[in-house]
């Protein structure tokens, strides 16, 4: 009598995702191997004596690549994708210059983007692009500091840089807001009055911010007669490589229907364990779930695949926000 060849049980195979630096990494691991579940004929032709039958079952497990056993119920996915950094506001301390008005001190945006663009050119870096939209927050910034007699990034009402700088429809991925109030007799004085403060000094020298916008106005504020000067910095979204949201989100659907068929493999191997092997319908069991499990070990690598290209455009965000 011969046996029919075994039907082997395609590996069940499960991710671990381990956090190293921040960043996801994602690694295969098979599960630890169980029994071998091998039909074997029934009936009349099963006439060989048991040992015979032990030996040939051997030369077939010795030929094949037994399958491992899936876990009684879906393993976690331990850890997340890599996460999206949040995006940067940088807010030095108002700078207040208590000086008296003079006679001959006249300040100007242009003046105020001549001086800023020179001290960063001196420092090995690239001019700053005057903005419209950038030039629009910073007045409407401006205006409102002198109707409501405060001198704050964040208004009375509480609104702050990111509200005002989205407000105007400037999407981006970093922000900074200098601000000035006094006398300062030139637009040079002011601006080395600002990179004589670290913080502010820090905006106007940071590498990443590439636009900016300007506004600056004489009027009073507590009874005085003052300057207000605004610098809003930005670099703009899209200069970086975009994060898909829908891909995050089809990443989410694929791993919950990944847990979900686990189960269902989890469920049909322990009804073949409870099958005899003389059952009539015991190979077709096998085969069902042997092309279930390939469906799942597909629908895995597709998960990993998406991970993968997931992570690594937000290690190039991150790259090009930390710059």
């Amino acid at each position: 009598m011969l046996l029919k060849p075994a039907l082997v049980l395609f590996p069940l195979v499960i991710l671990a995702m381990i956090a190293i630096a921040g960043n996801a990494v994602y690694e295969r691991y098979s599960l630890p191997q169980g029994e071998a579940l091998v039909p074997v004929e029934t009936g009349e032709k099963a006439e060989k004596a048991e040992t015979a039958v032990e030996a040939e079952i051997g030369e077939l497990r010795d030929a094949v690549t037994l399958a491992p056993e899936p876990a009684p119920s879906p393993s976690p996915l331990p850890g997340t994708p890599a996460k999206v950094p949040e995006k940067e506001t940088s807010l030095p301390p108002p700078l207040f210059h208590p000086e008296e008005l003079s006679a001959n001190g006249e300040l100007s945006s242009f003046g105020i983007l001549s001086w800023t663009n020179t001290h960063r050119m001196r420092g090995g870096l690239s001019p700053l692009v005057r903005k419209a939209t950038l030039d629009s927050a910073a007045i409407l910034k401006m205006n409102d500091m002198f109707q409501n007699g405060y001198f704050e990034h964040e208004s009375p009402t509480g609104v702050g840089i990111e509200q005002l700088i989205g407000g105007v429809g400037y999407d981006f991925v970093a922000i900074g807001e200098n601000l000035a109030l006094g006398n300062f007799g030139s637009d040079e004085k002011l601006v080395q009055a600002w990179m004589d403060s670290p913080g502010h000094r820090k905006n106007i020298m940071r590498s990443s911010f590439s636009e900016i916008g300007i506004a600056v106005g004489r009027g009073t504020f507590n009874g005085k007669m003052v300057w207000i000067a605004v610098q809003e910095f930005g670099r703009p979204a899209s200069e970086c490589p975009d994060v898909s949201d829908v891909l995050s989100l089809e990443i989410d659907a694929l791993e919950k229907e990944i847990r979900g068929m686990s189960v269902q493999a989890a469920a049909m191997l322990a009804e073949i364990k409870a099958t005899s092997k003389s059952d009539p319908f015991y190979d077709d069991k096998v085969k069902e779930y042997n092309a279930f499990v390939s469906v799942l070990n597909k629908n895995i690598e597709k998960l990993a695949g998406m991970i993968s290209h997931y992570n690594t455009l937000v290690n190039a965000y991150n790259e090009c926000v930390a710059e």
